[in-house]
């Protein structure tokens, strides 16, 4: 038996923090997938409180100075007990690689789902345990406040998506912009509306996720489970269509809190959201990177500097144009489900990405490349070595929900009889 690693292009965002396998029968060229529904690896899982999380939790609450110290306690110990089951989990995934390595693929089959599964009761156990004794510290007045703080843990849970601007959270994302308590007066009713027709959205989705969990078989939401390939195109559709939902509600609300802010808010909250809404598209690329880098350094004469500060300018403007292209694009796929799937270009998966949609990517990325070709032509040998460097490897990156790139990594253990098994992982700490 071989181990090889490479790439697998195609992977998409929704699978950001999944360990799984996947198998290959050696004649029909079939084949399955331990899947679960949320991330298994990494801090953060859709059930896990972190330190982020618990401050959320505590301004919702209105927790005073004493219970902010109760619950830091608390916490602490919930962490500690998280890492324990973090490690359980992974050291059974490490034995179970290892029996594969040494012959045994039938073992990965059949531990992958038993370790997540068992690790995925226990940290539910534990976070159910930690927020009955954040409830438990309520005074009477903020007892009112607890539905607030459910609301708040199905956003966490609920908006983590592949469609373009269904992770998007409009409560979290006016609380960062810091307005000025009098622009702020603006969007609390508004905000009020959004929480209350976004958890019915919410709500929805998980119900129609938990009736395909019922059809899988297994544990519930975020458990484990043996898909064929069949069943997992079936679910990835059924997301895909309450992402387009959620983005929906998100478009609507985000629009109407733009309408009632002065110019200069309206203006940087539809930049943020958008920004948001499509990390992909608008996230800074290596060749804005490399003229951003370049603009700073001390030695260049004149003539460089001018030349460098047109070319950032027209690179600036033609970018804006494509990317509002590319993005246009990739919302009108994501529509009708012509964006491409997580396993497209597995076997006997079809690429399903629109003709529009890859012509605006490959647009915006040939006028990258043209960049950094006229950026060589301005700095001398010298300088050019000083640049930022291009990532190394062969794994496609995966951009995540909040923005991180991470990149994905497949195995294939061959049996020997034509088939294998193939375990991908993404983000750090994969099982």
């Amino acid at each position: 038996m071989r181990t090889r690693r490479y790439g697998l292009a195609g992977l998409a965002a929704a699978l950001m923090g999944l360990s799984c396998a996947f198998w290959v029968a050696p004649a029909s060229g079939q084949g399955g997938m331990v899947f679960t529904s949320g991330p298994i690896s990494g801090p953060g899982g859709r059930d896990e409180v972190t330190a982020a999380r618990l401050a959320s939790y505590m301004r919702v609450l209105g927790f005073d100075e004493s219970q902010r110290s109760a619950t830091k306690d608390i916490h602490e110990g919930y962490l500690e007990l998280i890492r324990s089951i973090d490690a359980d989990r992974e050291r059974a995934i490490r034995d179970a690689r290892r029996d594969a390595e040494e012959g045994d693929t039938s073992s990965l089959i059949e531990a992958l789902p038993k370790a997540i599964g068992e690790a995925a009761s226990k940290k539910r156990k534990a976070t159910a345990s930690l927020l009955e004794d954040l409830r438990a510290m309520l005074t009477p007045e903020q007892h009112a406040r607890w539905a607030s703080l459910e609301r708040l843990r199905r956003r966490e849970s609920g908006l983590v998506s592949s469609v373009s601007g269904a992770g998007v959270d409009l409560v979290a994302l006016i609380e960062e912009l810091r307005m000025p308590e009098e622009v702020r007066t603006a969007t609390v009713g508004i905000l009020a509306e959004y929480e209350l027709e976004l958890d019915g959205v919410l709500r929805g989705n998980e119900r129609e996720m938990a009736k395909l969990d019922e059809k899988a078989g297994g544990g519930g939401a975020g458990m484990p489970r043996v898909m064929d390939f069949a069943t997992v195109r079936e679910r990835e559709e059924a997301e895909r269509k309450g992402g387009v939902r959620v983005r929906d509600v998100n478009k609507r609300y985000a629009s109407r809190l733009a309408e009632g802010l002065p110019g200069e808010w309206k203006d940087r909250l539809l930049s943020v959201y958008r920004e948001r809404a499509f990390r992909r598209v608008y996230r800074e690329s290596h060749a804005m990177t490399a003229l951003r880098t370049a603009l700073k350094f001390d030695d260049l004469d004149a003539d460089q500097r001018r030349r460098l500060e047109e070319l950032l300018g027209q690179h600036e403007r033609e970018a804006a144009r494509l990317n509002a292209r590319w993005a246009e694009a990739l919302e009108k796929a994501e529509t009708e489900g012509t964006a491409g799937g997580a396993f497209d270009g597995l076997p006997g998966m079809e690429d399903r990405t629109s003709e529009d949609l890859k012509a605006a990517r490959a647009a915006r990325s040939a006028y990258d490349r043209q960049t950094e070709e006229r950026l060589g032509t301005i700095l001398t040998p010298g300088q050019k070595e000083r640049l930022p460097k291009r990532r190394q490897g062969n794994g496609p990156v995966i951009v995540t929900p909040n923005g991180d790139e991470v990149e994905a990594e497949v195995e294939f253990h061959e049996t020997g009889s034509g088939g294998g098994v193939r375990i991908m992982r993404m983000g750090p700490g994969g099982g």
